[in-house]
């Protein structure tokens, strides 16, 4: 991968289409010289950033971009990280280096699938996975069982708090809701109760396991919406009199009106109002 100003990358890329026909040049649209000297000026300015933060050690080795090898444990990886900014990655000594610490399997972690093909391509001697890949975490599940299923449960409670934090913002953290547990096929049968059971302090709410490649949890989806609405809503006949026409402008306003008859009475509505508000037109029920 080349790295650099536009009119440099231009050339080399001539240079290489002029001197080899079977070389393909395949440019990358980021409008950023990632990797290259010209980056060096930012790399100063991330090191002010980084110097200001309070650094622990890492639960796990982590492999350097600048020299392939993992971080002392005696110091922080603050020069490093600036360094990485202005310096190329050394991938394939970082590949050899993997290669010589086998792990039983190796995870990429991030969007998409990229360095999980970069192995592949190098004949990593191990098996190598894409957490973005829906098939891939499935087959995480099965080689890691139970194991994969605790350490995951704790992330499913924190994506939840993390929306109703977001709620809560919104002014909306009150309101009755229902958590679908979505690609519950993911999570091993044996511990789906488990997790229902963990999430179930967390809220108030109704908890509803969902997955359309088992084709389970639609039906009780749609049970569940019907209910919640059902107790929070109220749908009749109103026969309000003509002399009263404030109360449909509020009725469409408030709630949702699916039909409107004049007749000599005043104004017949057929709608699906708020409880509260509904408990206030009780009087004007076409239907008593």
């Amino acid at each position: 991968m080349l790295s650099g100003q536009n009119s440099a990358i231009i050339a080399a890329e001539q240079y290489l289409l002029d001197h080899d026909r079977q070389v393909e040049v395949v440019p990358l649209i980021g409008g950023v010289p990632y990797h290259s000297p010209l980056l060096k000026p930012c790399g100063q300015q991330l090191r002010k950033a980084l110097d200001r933060c309070e650094w622990r050690r890492p639960c796990c080795p982590v492999i350097s971009n600048v020299n392939a090898q993992p971080y002392p444990d005696t110091v922080t990886p603050v020069q490093w990280l600036e360094q990485q900014l202005s310096q190329p990655v050394q991938w394939q000594r970082s590949l050899t280096y993997l290669t010589g610490h086998l792990s039983p399997i190796a995870i990429e972690i991030g969007p998409q699938s990229v360095l999980k093909n970069l192995l592949l391509e190098n004949r990593y001697p191990a098996p190598v996975y894409a957490f973005d890949n829906r098939h891939d975490r499935a087959q995480l599940a099965l080689v890691l069982g139970d194991n994969m299923a605790v350490k995951t449960d704790p992330e499913a409670v924190r994506h939840y708090e993390t929306t109703l934090e977001v709620l809560n913002e919104l002014g909306a953290g009150d309101k009755p809701m229902i958590v679908v547990l979505n690609k519950v096929d993911l999570v091993p049968e044996e511990r789906r109760g488990a997790l229902e059971t963990l999430l179930a302090p967390h809220f108030s709410g109704r908890v509803v396991p969902m997955s359309v490649k088992e084709g389970n949890g639609e039906g009780d989806l749609l049970n569940a919406c019907v209910e919640m609405l059902e107790s929070r809503v109220r749908r009749a006949r109103f026969l309000i009199p003509y002399t009263r026409s404030d109360l449909v402008a509020a009725m469409h306003s408030e709630g949702k009106v699916f039909s409107t008859e004049y007749v000599e009475e005043g104004t017949l509505l057929e709608a699906v109002l708020p409880v509260a508000f509904y408990n206030k037109l009780e009087s004007f029920l076409a239907d008593r």
